[in-house]
């Protein structure tokens, strides 16, 4: 995929919108697929902070048991 592209959107939803969850779900998603995990878990835990329905936090786990290994 367009990786560069998707998250050059999903960098400048968040400029526009800093505490919409779904942004910041977004570009952990992007990121975790280019192998940027540092990136990947700060984008995920943004995700758990702007969110009251737990999104994110399967990503997040699996980040944190990757870092294990």
């Amino acid at each position: 995929g367009n990786y560069k592209q998707a998250e050059r959107h999903a960098r400048q939803a968040i400029v526009l919108y800093p505490h919409y969850f779904l942004s910041w779900y977004t570009l952990g998603k992007i990121t975790f697929a280019e192998n940027k995990k540092i990136e990947a878990k700060n984008a995920f835990t943004k995700t758990l902070l702007y969110n009251d329905f737990g999104v994110g936090s399967e990503e997040l786990a699996l980040l944190y048991v990757y870092e294990k290994n």
